[in-house]
């Protein structure tokens, strides 16, 4: 009697739970609905899933013919409830498809169409941070019987796909003289033998290689790199270059500007997670070294000028560790640029003069820029800087501006989102002995990888501070 009647409260509980989480709004989450109330749905279908499962030791075994399909392919799926016998008898299943599906059920085998109008769920989406994957197409649905609303609910791991998709790297460049490289990838999801050409939409006057593929078979990829030639005549500006590959396309952005560097500089870098700065540095036609534990114990007079990356600090123990032979460099002639860090991840002692790190921000990313030393090298040598050069930043303008510092900084721009304080520290530079010490909280590192041409322009400047500077 007790045992039955554990089964019963169980039968129950999960019962008004499933109610619960339908009358919420849980298969649809609508748009009436806030994104913490979905999440909270979505979580107590996740516990319901858990605890049908536990409560009664369901099991299924799923196989599929193909896991990533196109619109218009015919694939199986074979299930089979593997569950202890008694429970064999309680539960049904069935399969859920999108609208428009073909499903054909003999037994345990199903057989799926998938209409050529299908919605695709690959590629993934890329986001700052994470990748987003859309919702799976295919459902399968578990039933106790006699027992209303209790069902339990598996996305089957079925992904579409388009016949081809293609990626096109970088995603962002300079026009160079010489012609620019682009790398390509083809992957064939089509469940046969596939050939073409890369076929490229230019601007009047460009022109490119021949660049033809064969992938001879299903989920097979090709790579391969491809010229485009500009029109040297071109004017400055941004141009949009289209990929084609059969029905799948993708998108470059090859911008034409101009910037000057000093010749003569090499750049030490303290690199902390990509290769932003290098790339950069790059495009600046710059020499440059990354720096290990014994280039910072070695001579460092040689360098124009040394950057310590984004949040480096935090990173780098040898830094650390080092940072005093840092500071004797810059009291001996160099330049040395710290890039943001985060406040608890700052000490005072690592610049030459006192400075405190608040957690302040610009994220506006229009918000205006104002220049307070026009007539400092920074702003005028090798590259002149003007408003243009601040105007289309991504994301936002700095993060974590110094508060509070010492009379030595000078303070060389200053900005604030609508409605806030003016933030005056987020370039800072001092004279330290014979050298330069500058720190800076704007988000440069965005803006280089977007090959942005005023970030560029002021990394030249910065990196070539040395041989243009007079009293800050």
């Amino acid at each position: 009697f007790i045992t039955r009647l554990e089964s019963i409260l169980a039968d129950t509980s999960l019962r008004l739970l499933r109610e619960v989480t339908v009358a919420l709004g849980a298969e649809s989450c609508s748009k009436e609905y806030s994104p913490l109330q979905c999440r909270t749905v979505k979580l107590w279908n996740e516990i319901f899933r858990q605890m049908i499962t536990v409560r009664y030791d369901l099991s299924f075994k799923v196989d599929l013919s193909d896991s990533i399909v196109v619109p218009g392919q015919r694939f199986g799926i074979r299930v089979a409830n593997v569950s202890p016998r008694e429970l064999k008898r309680r539960f049904s299943y069935d399969l859920r498809v999108p609208s428009g599906w073909v499903a054909e059920r003999d037994g345990e085998k199903f057989t799926l169409t998938v209409p050529r109008t299908a919605s695709t769920t690959l590629p993934a989406i890329e986001g700052f941070y994470r990748t987003f994957r859309r919702a799976r197409p295919v459902v399968l649905i578990a039933t106790l019987d006699g027992v209303p609303n209790l069902s339990l609910e598996i996305p089957l791991m079925v992904s579409i796909a388009p016949h081809q998709t293609l990626t096109v790297e970088p995603k962002v460049s300079r026009l160079k003289e010489g012609g620019n490289e682009f790398r390509y990838e083809v992957h064939n999801y089509f469940n046969n033998k596939t050939a073409g050409r890369l076929r490229v939409d230019l601007p009047q006057g460009w022109w490119t290689s021949p660049a033809e593929f064969i992938i001879d078979k299903e989920d097979g990829e090709i790579s391969g790199k491809i010229l485009i030639f500009p029109d040297q005549q071109s004017e400055e500006g941004d141009y949009r270059i289209v990929f084609h590959a059969h029905d799948a396309t993708d998108t470059v952005l090859i911008r034409k500007f101009g910037v000057e560097t000093s010749k003569n500089v090499y750049v030490g870098i303290v690199k902390s997670y990509d290769n932003t700065l290098e790339n950069a540095l790059k495009e600046l036609r710059a020499k440059f070294k990354l720096l290990d534990e014994g280039d910072l114990k070695g001579d460092l007079a040689k360098f124009t000028s040394i950057i310590v990356d984004i949040r480096a600090y935090l990173v780098r123990e040898d830094l650390r560790r080092n940072n005093p032979q840092l500071l004797q460099y810059v009291k001996d002639g160099g330049n040395l640029i710290v890039m943001y860090h985060k406040d608890l991840e700052w000490k005072s002692d690592y610049a030459p003069f006192p400075l405190e790190i608040s957690r302040e921000r610009v994220v506006a990313e229009t918000a205006p820029i104002r220049i307070l030393q026009p007539s400092h090298p920074l702003f005028t040598s090798p590259n002149r800087i003007s408003q243009p050069d601040w105007d289309g930043w991504v994301h936002e303008r700095g993060l974590y501006f110094p508060r509070d510092y010492s009379e030595e900084y000078l303070e060389l721009l200053s900005s604030n989102d609508p409605d806030e304080k003016p933030l005056n520290g987020g370039f800072l530079i001092a004279k330290f002995g014979k050298g330069t010490y500058i720190y800076t909280s704007y988000v440069w590192y965005r803006q280089w990888k977007d090959v942005h041409p005023g970030a560029l322009r002021n990394l030249a400047n910065i990196i070539s501070l040395p041989i243009f500077r007079s009293e800050p």
